[in-house]
């Protein structure tokens, strides 16, 4: 039992004697390769590199003594830099299966998804949708020949019961006949009174009922179709899978896994070399969609454009977050140590919180 617990504290200090021995012995230091992307990389206010995943990587240097200097990489290039040794580690890159075997990855301390910022609609905006539905559900051909089967009755009607003394047209004057018999057709549409039906002759009552089971049948198909355009317009401006991205004019932060997928989906995407370019972009109207990971999109519209997008998250494409650096790294193993330490505490998700914000709708 001492013999293992003795072993285990050997080997533990070798990890971590490894990396200082990396920073005592190796120049320059380790180049840890960074772009801007917040809340998890990004300068603020006073050109320091500050976000989460900064946080996060200078709290472990500290702990391991490890020497480093920050070498800014575009997010596109990040593996190639890794690949060629242009870089030693990276503190926040999505997990990618392509990259397995060319780049070593920690234990993800992050999970987000996919997710598109679009423009709130207004009620215009809207109500054209809603008009170009109606376009293409038929309604307005339907109207149409109910319109015409409205004049047909009215007119039919109107031969067979105006010479009628007793009947439904005896105390109209001639001259306002066929106004009387549209209006008592488009009465007798939605409901047939009894006392009217017993002044008709007996074809005029067989066709008021059989015309007024054919208004009913009217206005049920007009309000499904309705119904159905509504609808349809309603789920034309929402997002709840990448596909459905092909109904916008969709931006991306080039080098993301987001363009990646969308492209291999055949979606045509625009790129933009930062996030901030993108929403700027749709704020503008250049695109109605952009396209991203979930927290920098929502934490970039939040802090510049409060209540103008709407974020539609896509949990199906999950995203996971870890450091990644060249293969064989001899800090990495005590560098996985220290994320798991860290982000297994109580405090790791409000430390997260404090950095990305509520996601809000």
């Amino acid at each position: 039992m001492i013999r293992s617990l003795c072993l285990t504290i050997l080997v533990f200090l070798g990890l971590a004697l490894s990396c200082r021995a990396v920073g005592d012995q190796v120049s320059p230091p380790l180049r840890v390769a960074v772009f801007d992307r917040p809340p998890y990389t990004f300068k603020n206010e006073d050109g320091i590199w500050s976000g989460v995943a900064i946080e996060l990587w200078e709290q472990i240097a500290r702990q391991l003594n490890i020497p480093f200097s920050y070498v800014d990489v575009p997010l596109a290039q990040i593996s190639e830099a890794l690949q060629k040794g242009d870089a030693d580690i990276t503190p926040s890159v999505a997990l990618r299966q392509d990259a397995v075997g060319l780049v070593d990855y920690t234990t993800p301390f992050l999970v987000s998804s996919m997710a598109a910022q679009t423009t709130k609609q207004s009620l215009r905006l809207k109500a054209a949708a809603f008009w170009q539905s109606l376009r293409g559900s038929g309604i307005f051909l339907l109207m149409t020949g109910m319109l015409a089967a409205l004049v047909t009755f009215s007119l039919v009607i109107l031969l067979l019961e105006r010479k009628k003394n007793d009947g439904h047209f005896s105390e109209v004057p001639p001259e306002r006949h066929l106004l009387h018999s549209l209006w008592f057709s488009a009465l007798t549409m939605m409901c047939l009174e009894y006392d009217v039906a017993l002044r008709l002759s007996l074809v005029g009552r067989l066709l008021a009922y059989t015309w007024s089971f054919a208004g009913i049948l009217f206005l049920a198909v007009f309000t499904g179709a309705a119904v159905s355009a509504f609808s349809s317009a309603e789920s034309n401006g929402q997002i709840t899978q990448l596909e459905d991205l092909a109904n916008f004019r969709t931006g991306v932060y080039t080098g993301a896994a987001t363009e990646r997928e969308l492209r291999n989906i055949g979606v045509p995407v625009r790129g933009y070399n930062s996030p901030e370019e993108g929403l700027a972009a749709l704020a503008r109207g250049e695109i109605t969609a952009f396209a991203d990971d979930a927290i920098p999109i929502n934490y970039i519209a939040n802090n510049t454009y409060p209540g103008q997008f709407t974020l539609s998250s896509i949990p199906s494409h999950s995203m996971l977050y870890a450091m990644a650096s060249h293969r064989d790294l001899p800090c990495l193993p005590a560098i996985n140590r220290s994320i798991q330490e860290i982000t297994l505490a109580p405090d790791w998700a409000s430390r997260v919180q404090r950095w990305t914000g509520p996601m809000n709708p």
